[in-house]
C-alpha cells in the first residue's frame, strides 16, 4: 500500500525515530500550545525550548510515538481486528493521560505535514489521500476506545489486572482473604464469645435476640429488615430493566440480579419465621438444606462466572469446583451447620473479586468493586465483632443492603443512562 511504501521512505531516514519524532512533536505543539501539558517532558521545561528538545524524557518520547505508529503500520492487512484493538487500548491509555478528542485533529496535521517533509516528491496527493484514510482509521479507533461518555474511571478495563482502575477490586480481594481467615477463627472457636446466631449478627426489639430466647420477643429484627430491602431491591432491579431502552438489553442480567437478590431476602424470612432465628439442632435440616445449598452456590457462581467471562464449558466446570469448595468448607467445619451460609458468603466474594479484576465487561466497574469493599468490610465486622459494633447499630441486614447495592450498581441500566447524559 501507498502508506506502508511511503513509510518506508521515512524509515530510510539515518536515526529516524528520534530525528522524525521531534519534527513531529514539535509541529503538535506549534499547532496546538494547549497540548503540551499532556507530555511528560512539559514539567519544568519551555514549550519547544532547547531544553525541552534536550530532555532524555523528550527523546524517549518521540522515540516511542514513532514506534507506536509503526507498529501500527505493521498491523495492517486485510483482518484489521488486531490494528483496531490495538488502537482502542491506545485510545483509552492516551486519554488517562490527558489526551482530548478534539487533539486527534492537530496531530493529523502535525502527521500530514511531517510526512510531506520527510518523503519528499513522493507525497503525492494519492499518498496524501492514503494516509488520511488511515489516519480516520486510527482516529475512530481511538476516540472509540477512550471513551470520552464515559466517566475516566470506566475508561481503562483492558489495561489489566494491575490498572489503578481495578484497585477497588484489589482491594476487595485483599479484604476477601481476611474476610476467609476470620471465617476460619470463627468456626474452630478462636474468637471472642461468639454472640452470631447461623453465622449472622442479629439485632432484635424489643430484645437482642440470642441463643436462648431467639427472635421470640423481637418481632423487629435484622432478618425481616434484611428481607424487606431485599424485596425492595428485587423489584428495584426489575424496573430498571423495565426502563432499560437500549436495543440490546440484557434482560437476563437484570432477571437472575433479581433472583439472586430475592432468594437472599426468601433465606432471611425462613431464618426469621422458621427457625425462630436459631436453633441448637440443625441434623435434620441438613440434608436437604445442603442439596438446596449446593444447587444455589454452583447458580450464583455461574451467573458471577458467566457474566464476567461468558457462559462456556469452563465457566460450568468452576461453577462446580466453586460448588464442591463451598461445601467441603461448610461441611467440616465444627458445628457445620450453624456456619453454612457464612461459608457461601466467604468463598463467593473472592470469586467475584477475581472476576472483577480479570474481566472487560462493564458490569464489573469500578464503582461495583467499591461497593464490595464496603460490603466485604461489613462482613467481616459482623463475624469479629457483632456484639461490639455491628449489632449496635442494626446487624446483618446492612450487608445485604452494601452487596446488594454493588449488584444493582452492575446493572446495564446506570451505564446506558450515563452515556445518555454525557452524550446530550
Amino acid at each position: 500500500s501507498k502508506v506502508i511504501e511511503s513509510w518506508k521512505r521515512t524509515k530510510a531516514i539515518y536515526n529516524h525515530e528520534e530525528v522524525v519524532g521531534k519534527i513531529l512533536i514539535n509541529k503538535i505543539l506549534t499547532k496546538n500550545p494547549a497540548i503540551y501539558s499532556v507530555f511528560p517532558f512539559s514539567k519544568g521545561n519551555e514549550i519547544n525550548s532547547d531544553s525541552m528538545f534536550a530532555d532524555p524524557t523528550f527523546k524517549v518520547t518521540a522515540t516511542e510515538v514513532i514506534r507506536t505508529i509503526d507498529k501500527a503500520i505493521g498491523m495492517m492487512g486485510p483482518d484489521l481486528v488486531s490494528l483496531i484493538e490495538f488502537l482502542k487500548s491506545l485510545g483509552a491509555k492516551l486519554r488517562i493521560f490527558g489526551v482530548k478528542a478534539e487533539h486527534y485533529a492537530t496531530f493529523e496535521e502535525a502527521l500530514i505535514e511531517t510526512l510531506a517533509g520527510t518523503v519528499g516528491d513522493a507525497f503525492t496527493v494519492e499518498v496524501k489521500t492514503s494516509w488520511q484514510t488511515f489516519y480516520k482509521i486510527v482516529k475512530t479507533s481511538m476516540i472509540g476506545g477512550a471513551h470520552y461518555d464515559k466517566d475516566i474511571t470506566e475508561v481503562l478495563p483492558e489495561a489489566g489486572p494491575l490498572s489503578k482502575l481495578k484497585l477497588p477490586w484489589l482491594v476487595a480481594s485483599v479484604l476477601s482473604l481476611i474476610y476467609a481467615g476470620v471465617y476460619v477463627l470463627v468456626v474452630k472457636h478462636k474468637l471472642p464469645p461468639n454472640v452470631l446466631l447461623f453465622g449472622f449478627c442479629v439485632w432484635g426489639s424489643p430484645e437482642i435476640p440470642d441463643k436462648v430466647i431467639k427472635c421470640t420477643k423481637s418481632p423487629i429484627n435484622s432478618h425481616i429488615i434484611a428481607f424487606g430491602i431485599d424485596v425492595i431491591m428485587a423489584l428495584i432491579a426489575l424496573v430498571l430493566c423495565k426502563k432499560d431502552t437500549s436495543p440490546k438489553k440484557k434482560k437476563g442480567l437484570y432477571l437472575a440480579s433479581a433472583f439472586i437478590i430475592l432468594i437472599h431476602g426468601a433465606l432471611h424470612f425462613f431464618l426469621f419465621k422458621g427457625l425462630d432465628c436459631y436453633i441448637a439442632d440443625t441434623q435434620k435440616y441438613e440434608k436437604i438444606g445442603y442439596i438446596f445449598f449446593g444447587a444455589f452456590t454452583f447458580f450464583l457462581s455461574l451467573i458471577i462466572l458467566g457474566f464476567g467471562f461468558g457462559f462456556k464449558l469452563w465457566i460450568a466446570a468452576a461453577s462446580i469446583a466453586s460448588t464442591f469448595l463451598v461445601l467441603s468448607v461448610t461441611m467440616n467445619a465444627d458445628n457445620a451447620g450453624q456456619y453454612t451460609l457464612p461459608g457461601l458468603f466467604v468463598i463467593v466474594h473472592p470469586l467475584s473479586c477475581i472476576t472483577g479484576i480479570f474481566t472487560k465487561e462493564e458490569t464489573f466497574s469500578p464503582t461495583v468493586g467499591k461497593w464490595f469493599v464496603v460490603a466485604t468490610l461489613v462482613g467481616i465486622i459482623e463475624l469479629s465483632d457483632c456484639e461490639g459494633l455491628l449489632r449496635k447499630i442494626g446487624g446483618h441486614f446492612w450487608y445485604d443492603l452494601t452487596l446488594h447495592t454493588a449488584i444493582l450498581a452492575a446493572l446495564p441500566y446506570f451505564s446506558e443512562k450515563e452515556k445518555k447524559v454525557k452524550t446530550a
